[in-house]
């Protein structure tokens, strides 16, 4: 026999990989060139550990299936059985492409991978690449809008949009230059600093804004001692008069009036914020586009088919998105689904706002995991024009219908 590795022992414990002991013991039997099925049978009952749950089912095991390697193979796969592997559905890979991210402040990096250094922008695409062969490039086409959506504003900068096919999109990645990555992504980072440390200098003035008003406060409270009588205090309800000709005032607690105690919203757990956190992409957001529009009514009926036009959204019960509208959690205005102001000042018309289901589900995101994508969303302006109105009019009215 050649100088071969020996497999290790095999015990048949439930935490062992029963397969891959075959597996060995098969390679054993190639590497040495064993013949005879005698060889092959005794060099497999010399690897089971003397006193293990495999020896005792060998020394149990019918002398008449202890001749042949190929009986004594079917005999171990029956008793340890090969393990089912699960395998990904495609619902499992669009969640994984869509989860998929690479943070602003890796741009313009390098990672070690597997000993070699690459770029950390092209490892997001190797794994990006490697998601979609297994999914099937042709069943996740239609994600590429919205991974490009999900990726960093320096990224799309140098990426065209509204491409629908993967292999141009990874190309665009693969093919981005590297000085105008890290240029950009340097001008991003300078900037962030300069907000950081702008924040940081606005929370030490209204520190010290604070301070001054206490002193001021003091100060107040100084000044009314000295102008009042000795022999008398703050309290009494009819003080004498003083030197001060202006009129006094006192302050009177009010008794607040009996009511029932205010029911406290129970705040989540990390774990059912990661859960909705994994939920937000589970119905995916759609392009403006006739196509876009025509998905999201599908959402719209399959929504309110299932949930009734009274459902109630809530952490476990998202709602589909405006196609065309902001990024979820991206600092938008609730009301429709658009940057550069909030909720109290929106200016759309109420007819032409987002569904009220919608309004509740991005308010419910945005209070239990904030604005996680500000950085890297897409901003997007409210342009009110009477055809655009009377489009989503007829849209909501749709939605609204089923």
């Amino acid at each position: 026999m050649n100088n071969n590795t020996t497999p290790g022992w095999f015990h048949g414990k439930a935490d062992e990989n029963a397969q891959n002991f075959l597996k060995e013991v098969d390679r054993y039997i190639i590497l040495n060139d064993l013949k005879t099925e005698a060889a092959k049978v005794v060099v497999f009952s010399t690897l089971l550990s003397a006193g293990s749950v495999a020896d005792l089912w060998w020394t149990k095991l019918d002398n008449a299936k202890k001749t042949a390697w190929s009986d004594v193979q079917a005999e171990f796969n029956a008793r340890w059985p090969v393990i089912t592997i699960v395998e990904k559905t495609g619902l499992d890979y669009q969640r994984e492409i869509l989860a998929l991210r690479i943070d602003e402040e890796d741009l313009g990096t390098q990672v070690t991978v597997a000993g070699v250094l690459t770029w950390a922008h092209m490892q997001f695409r190797a794994k990006l690449q490697q998601l979609v062969a297994e999914a099937g490039s042709n069943e996740t086409a239609g994600l590429v809008y919205q991974v490009r959506e999900n990726m960093p504003t320096v990224i799309k900068e140098l990426t065209t949009p509204g491409l629908a096919d993967w292999t141009k999109f990874l190309d665009e990645i693969k093919n981005i230059d590297t000085n105008k990555l890290r240029e950009k992504a340097d001008v991003v980072r300078r900037k962030r600093e300069t907000e950081k440390a702008q924040n940081a200098r606005l929370t030490r003035l209204e520190g010290l804004q604070m301070d001054a008003i206490e002193i001021l406060r003091l100060q107040l409270q100084c000044s009314n001692l000295r102008n009042t009588p000795p022999g008398t205090t703050l309290s009494n309800p009819t003080p004498p008069p003083t030197t001060n000709t202006a009129s006094r005032i006192r302050y009177v607690p009010r008794t607040p009036a009996a009511r029932p105690p205010a029911r406290q919203r129970q705040p989540l757990s990390p774990e059912e914020r990661d859960l909705l956190h994994s939920r937000i992409n589970n119905i995916p957001h759609q392009p403006d586009t006739a196509a876009g529009i025509a998905v999201y009514q599908e959402q719209l009926k399959q929504w309110f088919t299932k949930h009734g036009q009274d459902g109630r959204v809530n952490e476990n019960m998202q709602f589909p998105l405006r196609p065309g509208s902001a990024m979820i959690c991206s600092g938008e205005c609730f009301k429709c689904g658009s940057h550069g102001h909030i909720a109290g000042a929106c200016p759309a018309p109420e007819a032409s706002q987002l569904l009220i289901q919608e309004k509740i589900w991005r308010s419910i995101a945005v209070r239990e995991l904030g604005n996680y994508n500000r950085g890297h969303a897409t901003q997007i302006d409210l342009l009110l024009e009477d055809e655009f109105i009377q489009q989503w009019e007829q849209g909501k009215g749709q939605g609204s219908s089923v």
